[in-house]
């Protein structure tokens, strides 16, 4: 297949980590290791702007959200069902995801899916800020990157219970969680873990680089890592203004990087299934929002979240 184009909550909310994380050095285990692992500078990204908010997960495509809750499939495919992760190419035009056959990219414009990695356990999947390279996690708890033909698998990290990737913006580096919710970075051309980053889920970083946002450990809570600003923990809790929120299931920055999308659980089964929703997260942190009603889980989405950008 032809390769994508290479494009580029009144509330005080999004948390600053306590110690000063610097963009160039992280420390892990009382030893210092550089988060920047080669000396290649990515070209400025192209400025995207916010296309739909999507969400997938269940049977029939993938679905755009409105505040009304589930919106009409944005795609459809024969492949395109029970989704475990998706993520937009850079310029929006494709969508690589994984389901119980494998890793898949197609193209909006012609949508039968490619099948590039056949497998019944694929993980998380991340496409580079390039659109050169799509971001795995295989059945053998690895990271791999593959271009989008479907060659030249290159190994970036190995470990147990590897999940929720995020790449840099200059495309450097991966975030993602392993065993025990830990929040680690690797580098992409190191080829190796490079640091961790303490307790978290869902870890998403923002699209100008400054910072990492996340989930804490087993709640509604979303924690910022700034490498910018100084500052004291100040935990937003999205069940400040909801008591229903259970747990966070997804995080996602908008294309434009003004706000964050968090999926959340409701904590019970009702109306035919699981209940979840979806808030909106000024990056600011001057407000946050309900964006959806609950939704059912399973009837069209829940597995998490993707914001397509677009020119």
């Amino acid at each position: 297949m032809p390769r994508p184009p290479n494009r580029r909550t009144n509330v005080r909310s999004v948390v600053l980590l306590a110690a000063l994380v610097t963009a160039t050095a992280c420390t892990t285990g009382g030893s210092s290791a550089p988060i920047s692992s080669s000396p290649i500078v990515a070209p400025a990204p192209r400025k995207m702007h916010d296309g739909p908010l999507v969400a997938f997960g269940g049977s029939d495509g993938v679905h755009t959200l409105s505040p009304d809750g589930v919106g009409p499939a944005l795609l459809r495919c024969r492949s395109c069902i029970n989704l475990t992760s998706a993520a937009w190419s850079p310029d929006g035009t494709h969508l690589a995801f994984s389901n119980a056959d494998g890793l898949w990219i197609v193209d909006l414009a012609d949508p039968i899916a490619d099948l590039i990695v056949r497998s019944s356990r694929i993980g998380d999947v991340a496409w580079s800020p390039d659109g050169s390279r799509v971001a795995f996690v295989d059945d053998a708890s690895r990271i791999l990157t593959i271009s989008p033909e479907g060659g030249d698998r290159t190994v970036i990290v190995e470990g147990s219970g590897l999940a929720d990737m995020s790449w840099s913006p200059d495309g450097s580096n991966i975030v993602y969680t392993s065993s025990g919710n830990e929040l680690n970075v690797a580098g992409v051309y190191a080829r190796s873990k490079l640091s961790s980053l303490g307790r978290g889920e869902h870890p998403a970083w923002s699209p100008d680089g400054s910072s990492i946002a996340y989930f804490a450990v087993g709640g509604c809570t979303i924690r910022q890592i700034s490498f910018r600003e100084r500052g004291s923990p100040v935990p937003f809790n999205l069940g400040s203004i909801s008591n229903r929120c259970e747990d966070g299931l997804d995080l996602t920055w908008s294309p434009d990087g003004t706000e964050l999308a968090a999926m959340t659980s409701l904590g019970f089964t009702g109306w035919g299934g699981p209940l979840d929703a979806v808030y909106l997260v000024k990056a600011d942190g001057s407000r946050a929002r309900l964006y959806t009603r609950w939704f059912v889980s399973g009837r069209g989405v829940g597995n998490g979240l993707a914001w397509q950008p677009v020119p």
